[in-house]
Parts: structure tokens; sequence; C-alpha cells
């Protein structure tokens, strides 16, 4: 208290006739941490229909509007008596609107910008920020979603030229949900939930809507042929390529992991169980060296030494190792001739492989690389373009799952991908801070303490 009648009355008094238009502070109380504001109006009420005065008032409703903290205190309340107004002009019995309190709950404009703020810039969480300022958690959700919707509900979609599609799991094995990204920029531009065709349908329907399907040149898919068939329905110009990584991926899961089963059965012939569940343990990281080839991410050479001693005991793992550079090289290529003759000597070692030891993997892998030479060839003629990009935003929506401990409602929860992933280079809350002018790098002191610094 004794900061605030400290300083110049009159300043004071201004200050807050700005903050709470036709009302004046009839007296601050402050004690415990809690400041209190009390309010008393300075003019007749304005029926909220016709904008007219009303000297009749119906009814006063007392409120409780929760404000950003008085200097040196944890919380602070605005305490006002709603006037229920009896229209004599229209007739209206409404209450009174106050342009300074925000629509969604009993909070202030001012407070509900400054928690956004808190959110936008310092990281924390929705629970940690609800118990900092003791508010519910659904409040801060409240405001948290209806500021990421004014930013990403409607995003345009005019320079979107290179798609990916990929799906992430919302709860492994038991959900799914679809995200699409620009890939010129790493944004997010839409995610859905599911990943079955009809659900992924309705976003191609919107960029046939919008009158946006001729400037689509390439879509990145993975080898789910629901992908496919939509791309080529909705985006007949543009080029379908499947990216490198999910091609090793299925490499590594349809063909390494039964290359590691083969070598394992074949080492417990000649050795008790106990040393085969230890061996067949070092065949799958042996596998992961072959996956990571050049950019292993063995840290010692030891152990670099050791795993491809591992491979060159093992006829079968040996043989597949170089298809793994192979693979690589196509996305490598220079023109599509000679990515077209890397997938042939692909083919042509997975041939040998299925023949010499019996292996039908390698045959199911041929078939299916066979199957889709057209789009795994073209990829060479967009460098640098994959659903890797994608791949590599699931860490940040396993963050956002982690941090808010799963997600019931979908809706914001992908509002939060799309913030926390809007692009290179973009930083959607400028205009928040530039316009309101309360945050420089980190959130500093609360708006009203700023205020009054500058007033005495």
């Amino acid at each position: 208290m004794d900061s605030i009648l400290s300083l110049n009355h009159s300043a004071v008094e201004q200050y807050f006739q700005q903050l709470y238009p036709n009302y004046s502070v009839k007296r601050i109380e402050c004690t415990q941490g809690q400041g209190n504001i009390y309010l008393e109006p300075v003019t007749e009420a304005i029926c909220p229909d016709c904008g007219r005065e009303c000297s009749k008032v119906h009814q006063r409703i007392p409120r409780s509007i929760r404000e950003v903290p008085l200097p040196g205190q944890l919380y602070s309340t605005v305490h006002v008596d709603i006037r229920r107004v009896k229209c004599t002009h229209c007739g209206s019995r409404k209450q009174e609107r106050l342009d300074w309190v925000a629509n969604m709950a009993r909070l202030t404009k001012r407070f509900a910008i400054y928690l956004q703020a808190h959110l936008r810039v310092s990281g924390t969480t929705n629970s940690s920020l609800a118990l900092k300022h003791n508010l519910a958690w659904t409040t801060i959700k409240n405001l948290d979603k209806q500021q990421l919707e004014y930013y990403f509900n409607g995003i345009d979609l005019t320079e979107v030229h290179y798609l990916a599609i990929d799906e992430f799991s919302i709860k492994k094995g038991h959900a799914y949900a679809t995200a699409f990204m620009d890939l010129e920029t790493g944004r997010i531009i839409h995610v859905c939930e599911g990943r079955t065709v009809e659900k992924v349908r309705h976003f191609f329907e919107h960029l046939i809507n919008k009158g946006l399907e001729d400037q689509i040149e390439m879509v990145c898919v993975d080898m789910h042929a629901g992908y496919h068939s939509l791309v080529k329905e909705y985006l007949p110009q543009a080029v379908v390529v499947y990216d490198l990584f999910h091609v090793m991926q299925h490499f590594g899961q349809d063909v390494l992991k039964a290359a590691v089963s083969s070598c394992a059965r074949s080492f417990s012939q000649n050795h008790q169980q106990k040393l085969v569940r230890g061996y067949r343990r070092q065949l799958r990281k042996s596998s992961w060296f072959i996956l990571a080839s050049n950019s292993s991410p063995l840290k010692h050479a030891d152990s670099k030494t050791y795993y491809e001693e591992i491979i060159r005991d093992n006829e079968l793992l040996f043989m597949l190792q170089p298809i793994a550079d192979l693979l690589r090289g196509i996305w490598q290529a220079e023109d599509m001739i000679e990515a077209s003759n890397r997938l042939d000597d692909v083919v042509g070692l997975l041939d040998e492989v299925q023949k010499k030891f019996k292996f039908p993997a390698a045959g199911k892998f041929k078939r299916m690389l066979t199957k889709r030479a057209k789009e795994i060839v073209k990829a060479c003629l967009f460098k640098g373009f994959g659903t890797n990009r994608l791949e590599g935003a699931n860490a940040k929506i396993k963050n956002i799952k982690r941090s808010g401990y799963g997600f019931r409602d979908m809706k914001y929860f992908f509002l939060k991908i799309k913030g926390a992933l809007p692009g290179d280079g973009i930083n959607p809350w400028n205009y928040l801070t530039d316009e309101m002018g309360i945050l420089t790098g980190k959130v500093q002191t609360c708006i009203i303490t700023g205020r009054f610094a500058s007033s005495g």
C-alpha cells in the first residue's frame, strides 16, 4: 500500500481512469499478498443493445474480476457492481458491458494478455501458470486456445508449392493424426485427426475449394497407398515422391530385422540360450550401425570396429550393408537416369541375397521397390525436400504431448502443434510484443508496475 500512496495522487488517479473508463477508484487495500481495487461508477449506465444512457438501474450485481498484480502483491482483484439496466428507449433488460473485461472469463483484458504473454515467452505450462496465479487450469487453457485460434485458424496457403504428408501417434498404437507441412518453410499448415483416406480427404477438398490445386508442384508422402491415390485424384499435376526416411525405415523393419533373427538362429545351433540372447542384442545394434552408415551416432571408434566385426562374421548382414548405402545414393543422384541405375543395383543385390540365403524378406522388399520405383527415382529431382523434416517435427509434437500429459481437446492440441512449428524465421508473437509493449525478450514486471514506475 505504501508504494502506491507514495506516488503522485493525481498521476495514480489518472492512470486508473484510463484502466477503467467511467469508473473511479473508491479505495485500494493490500493485505497478505492480495491487492483489492474497489470501483464505483461516475457515469450513467449504457444499454448494451441500443447504446444509450440509462438512468434506471434494475439490479446491481457484485463481481470480482482478476487484474494484473499490483506492485508487491501476488494477486489483485477488481471489485465492481455490474449494473443491470432497464432501458426506457428499447426496453432491454441486460447487464452493462465493461470494455476492459475479457469476454470469456472474470479477468481484465490486460490480465488475459499478461497471461498469454507468459505462455508465449517463458515457456511455462498451463498448470504451473494456473497454480502461480491461483486460477483454474481451464481458464489458462481457454486463453491459450483463444490466442492460437487468432493466429493459426486461417493459415494462408497461397505460397505453398511443396507439400509433405505424414502421420503421428496421439496415443501409441491406439490413435493417430495426420500432419501437412510446407516443405519450403517447415510450417505445419494443417493437422487432422485420423490417418484414413476419408479423414485426410477434407484437406484436399479445401485446396480445390480455394483454387490452389495447380500451384502444388510436389507432394512427399510415405508409402501409405491412400495418400498416393488422394494426390492423384485431387492434384493430378503434382509429382508424388517417396522420401528416404520411410524407405530406410521399411528396409530396417522388413529386411534387417528378419536378417537379425536369421543370424541369431544360426548362432543358437552351437551356443547356449543365455549367450544367444546377448548375441541377438548385439546383432540388433549392428543393424542400427548399417542404417546409420557414414553418419553413425557411435561416439567411440572401438564400438564402430566391434560392430563391423559382427557384420563381417554374419554373411547375410555383410551382404545387406552395401544395399543401405546404395539406397541413400538414389536420393543424391544428379538425375533420374543415375537414380534409376542405382535402384537397379539395389534390386539386383536383393535378388542375389534372396537366392543365396533363401531369404524371403529380401524378395518382398525388392517387389516393393520395383512397384514404387517411379516415385522413388523422382525424389532426386527435389533434393532437400522430404518427410524427414516432418519426422523431425515429431520430436516437438512428443514434447507438446509430454508437457500437456495428453490432450482431450484435439483442436487445442493441433493448434499447439501449429504454434510450435510456424515456419523458418517466423515469430507470430511479434505482433503481441509490439502492440502491447509487455515483452522485451522475457516477461518483465506486470503492466501496472511499469506504469506506476513511470508515473512517479
